[in-house]
């Protein structure tokens, strides 16, 4: 399990490099507000049909894409 955890997250991480690499040489900005704001909206309402906190969620996913933004950002440098 601890080596499919790691292919995973290398999986992940090659991916957004990718995705930040692509924006850059596009003159892509490194956020979509739009398409974030849909998916917060979607991951609250699956959490809340889950019987999760979708607040925590919300936060979670807030984290997340703030994280790939910075990413995305160092690659436009």
């Amino acid at each position: 399990h601890k080596e499919y955890r790691r292919q995973r997250q290398m999986c992940i991480r090659d991916s957004t490099k990718a995705i930040g690499k692509l924006k850059a040489e596009n003159n892509l900005p490194p956020s979509d507000p739009d398409r974030e704001a849909y998916q917060i909206s979607r991951l609250e309402n699956l959490a809340d049909e889950a019987g999760l906190d979708p607040k925590f969620a919300k936060n979670l996913l807030n984290f997340i894409i703030q994280e790939v933004i910075q990413h995305h950002k160092k690659q436009q440098l």
